[in-house]
């Protein structure tokens, strides 16, 4: 039976600038260009894009470590559910004893129930969710500049 799994995706950064977009909690350095750098996403049993990384990192290896110490950080973290005041969609981010992010939503829902329903998956799955290999990471896709 196919199960969830962890999925590395790559990215490049110009100064603070992350492309493509991704939803970082922790600061992003502001040095460099055209830096490469990674994050991963938890996909449910039909592929759906239910958590990301709260911070990229900057190589396959680095973010399949973050991948492990989330597994076993969503055991006792805490739900957070947050509605956006201006456009009034709920995301929520999971945090650890000591505040740290442990993984944030990857999209913003209309009802908090949905909302709510969401992290109650990741809970479950991100234990048992399938670890990503280094090699498999997708590639960056740079953004098409017209």
């Amino acid at each position: 039976m196919e199960t969830a799994r962890f999925q590395i995706v790559g990215g490049v950064r110009n100064g603070a600038q992350l492309d493509p977009s991704w939803p970082v909690v922790e600061p992003v350095a502001t040095d460099g260009r055209d830096v490469p750098w990674f994050g991963w996403r938890l996909l449910s049993r039909n592929h759906r894009d239910l958590a990301r990384s709260p911070a990229v990192y900057p190589s396959p290896q680095a973010c399949v470590e973050a991948v492990e110490q989330a597994r076993t950080a969503v055991l006792d973290a805490s739900t957070v559910l947050l509605r956006n005041a201006r456009t009034g969609r709920w995301t929520w981010v999971l945090e650890a004893a000591d505040g740290t992010v442990v993984a944030t939503s990857s999209r913003g829902y209309l009802r908090r129930r949905e909302c709510h329903d969401c992290v109650a998956q990741v809970l479950a799955l991100a234990p048992v969710a399938i670890a990503p290999e280094p090699q498999d990471a997708l590639a960056a896709r740079p953004a098409r500049r017209h």
